[in-house]
């Protein structure tokens, strides 16, 4: 895992979007709250989020220098999976300190479950089909009632939308769009989300860092002390990010909402930061232009087995990584299989729920050929 503290926080989005990690604030000290911090900027098989690990790293330092936490657990890129996320989740309720709350702040994508309702917030190692979104995606309910289960109020910022869109585009094929998803938090915590359930999540006006985190953290700095008593309030933050977003936006309708506490003090400011002046950071991001939006590639395939292997066409099912293949060329592919081996690699694939396989030249000295788990 890469400390997020040694990653680059310049801001990605254009030259006049300041950064957020230096000259902090006293915001603090909360020293009894814990916090988990998800951000996947490197997705294995969708659309990468450009600028997430620079908005995380500027949380860190925000909620561990600003806020005084002694525990804050960070996720990068592929760190950041349903099992870990769920894990991490549980550590920190159990660092929460008498009296302290649970932060959770996420920075990737995320996707409707039409069955439940629900928001999935989807590893990093999530692949494009909708059994893997099930899979492989956390529950953002469960996740919070997680970091709650020790009873500490949890205060969640969820830089993600659950339209299964981007703003290139679908999110992946066969993504159910526009489910309506019910924000639902208990009663003493606080959810913030990016957009409402039919709306798109995206990057900073005139910038291509992700907008709500980065808007959240500079609300909490001070920029959204309405009141000017230095105490920034949950409703200030989502009043503060939504009249942003609604005034500077082209082309894209981004609304956040807020769930649960709204009087929730997330930071006490001993120096409140004026905000600054969007207009002209935007008009001038604008002019410059942004840092440039990576396109939508699918990555490479791993060309790994983990341990599932068909030798020489015959039956046998070969498990523990007994053949673990790492990379071959592509030359390496044989042409289609016949109709017998085709429905025998459909029903390998169907039992196991696999993504794919590919024949390719045998070098396992089992047989003239191997079959190999091929993931893309």
């Amino acid at each position: 895992m890469l400390p997020l503290l040694l990653l680059s926080s310049l801001a990605l989005a254009g030259p006049a979007w300041p950064s957020l990690d230096a000259d902090l604030p006293k915001a603090g000290p909360f020293a009894e709250d814990a916090a988990l911090i998800v951000a996947i900027e490197d997705y294995d098989r969708v659309q990468d989020i450009p600028g997430a690990r620079a908005n995380a790293s500027a949380w860190q330092t925000w909620l561990r220098e600003g806020l005084g936490l002694g525990h804050v657990q960070p996720l990068v890129d592929g760190d950041a999976t349903r099992t870990e996320i769920l894990k991490e989740a549980e550590r920190a309720a159990q660092a929460a300190g008498p009296g302290g709350r649970v932060w959770v702040i996420f920075i990737g994508h995320g996707a409707p479950d039409p069955a439940t309702g629900d928001g999935l917030l989807l590893g990093a190692d999530v692949r494009q089909t909708p059994d893997s979104i099930a899979e492989r995606g956390v529950s953002q309910q469960s996740l919070l009632a997680l970091a709650g289960g020790r009873g500490a109020p949890v205060i969640a910022v969820i830089d993600a939308c659950y339209s299964g869109r981007t703003e290139s585009g679908p999110l992946m094929p066969g993504v159910q769009p526009l489910v309506p998803v019910t924000a639902r938090v208990a009663a003493e915590s606080t959810l913030l989300l990016a957009a409402r359930s039919d709306q798109v999540a995206g990057a900073l006006p005139g910038g291509s860092q992700p907008a709500f985190s980065y808007l959240v953290l500079g609300a909490l700095r001070g920029w959204a002390d309405i009141d000017g008593d230095g105490a920034v309030r949950a409703h200030e933050v989502q009043t503060y990010t939504e009249q942003v977003l609604s005034t500077h936006l082209n082309g894209r309708t981004q609304s956040p909402e807020l769930a649960g506490r709204a009087e929730t003090v997330l930071a006490q400011l001993d120096r409140p930061e004026a905000a600054p002046d969007i207009a002209a950071i935007v008009a001038e991001a604008r002019l410059r232009g942004p840092a440039p939006l990576p396109k939508a590639e699918v990555a490479a395939p791993r060309h790994r087995s983990r341990g599932l292997a068909i030798a020489g066409g015959a039956a046998g099912l070969l498990a523990g990584g007994a053949l673990a293949y790492t990379a071959w060329s592509h030359g390496a592919y044989l042409d289609e299989p016949d109709a017998a081996k085709a429905d025998a690699l459909y029903e390998m694939n169907r039992v196991t729920g696999a993504s794919g396989y590919g024949l390719v030249a045998a070098a396992t000295g089992l047989g003239l050929a191997a079959v190999v788990q091929w993931e893309w």
